[in-house]
């Protein structure tokens, strides 16, 4: 099988699969076909940029007196990065971030052991991705819910509880006990996933998953959700953490009225807003530790999975409807 041709009858391949449409045979194909490939390649080295950035951010996130950031955007980019390239791409994409991790550690002042645990968020990816093709297929919005759900399942909580699991079996070598290492670390990656990876799959599906633009809306909607968050996070410590979730009004009143490019994008700012704020020692998830305010991790993960499931469903089930009503 040629180049051309496989690259038109792979259904998986909804990157370059456009641009052979209504395309004769010949040289002009082979062009086509040198271009798409070219395509995938500028895609895979933007996608390795964003995760070298994001493995940097992670280390920023992440409080003193914890392992790991209450989420880990590295995770989020590199299943939604695999989810949207070839998978001829995955053969660059894999090993590179493998070898990023631990520089990136390096450069954050972290060691290189540190570095080479947290590569393991590539077979993480790796497993998720996988998995999501081979199940869920390649289009996210067909039956938006059920996509939703598969993603849910095997990029979520499958992909990062493996990972996670045989990580924290290598920390043990440099003093780490798995029970309390593995969860902390499962719930920082599978929390990466829901922040980051709808953001890639929103992006790049936009025809599918898409929405009417509503810029007035849109406009109100989110400065209504900068006011609530501005009001219930950026303030002085609180006592009631309940109080956060008052933000949820508006994120699920986005996920109801907008496009899933907005809601992706509201939900991934509303939910570094609340660690950034948290780990700066202002908003309601915060504890007295000797006189000294830190992070509630626990309390701030259990604020993120509430935003992030809820918008990320509410949105799905959402676009069931429209495409059911226009059918």
């Amino acid at each position: 099988m040629s180049d051309e041709k496989e690259y038109r009858t792979r259904p998986h391949d909804h990157l370059v699969e456009p641009l052979f449409a209504g395309l004769g045979k010949g040289a002009g194909d082979r062009i086509d076909a040198s271009m798409a490939r070219g395509n995938v390649w500028l895609r895979a080295g933007l996608s390795l940029l964003t995760y070298a950035v994001a493995v940097l951010l992670g280390y920023e996130l992440r409080p003193d007196a914890e392992s790991v950031a209450a989420f880990r955007p590295a995770s989020g980019v590199l299943l939604g990065a695999l989810l949207v390239t070839h998978r001829r791409a995955w053969l660059l994409v894999v090993p590179a971030a493998v070898l990023l991790t631990p520089v990136a550690a390096i450069v954050a002042g972290e060691s290189g052991a540190t570095g080479l645990i947290d590569a393991g968020v590539t077979f993480e990816a790796l497993l998720g991705a996988y998995l999501i093709r081979r199940f869920g297929g390649p289009r996210f919005g067909a039956v938006a819910t059920r996509q939703t759900f598969k993603l849910v399942a095997f990029g979520v909580v499958l992909g990062p509880a493996v990972a996670t699991f045989l990580g924290a079996l290598v920390a043990v070598r440099f003093g780490s006990a798995v029970w309390s290492t593995w969860p902390s670390w499962w719930f920082a990656d599978a929390l990466g996933v829901l922040a980051v990876t709808p953001l890639f799959l929103a992006w790049e599906a936009k025809t599918v998953l898409g929405g009417e633009a509503r810029p007035a809306e849109t406009a109100l909607a989110l400065a209504t959700l900068l006011a609530v968050c501005a009001a219930t996070l950026g303030g002085a410590a609180a006592s009631h953490g309940f109080l956060a979730f008052i933000a949820l009004a508006p994120l699920l009143w986005i996920a109801a009225r907008l496009p899933a490019r907005t809601v992706a994008i509201a939900t991934l700012a509303t939910g570094l807003g609340a660690v950034c704020l948290a780990d700066a020692g202002r908003g309601p998830f915060l504890l007295d530790e000797g006189g000294a305010l830190q992070p509630n991790v626990p309390a701030v993960r259990a604020f993120l999975a509430t935003l992030f499931l809820a918008a990320l469903f509410l949105n799905a089930a959402v676009r069931d409807r429209r495409l059911l009503a226009r059918s």
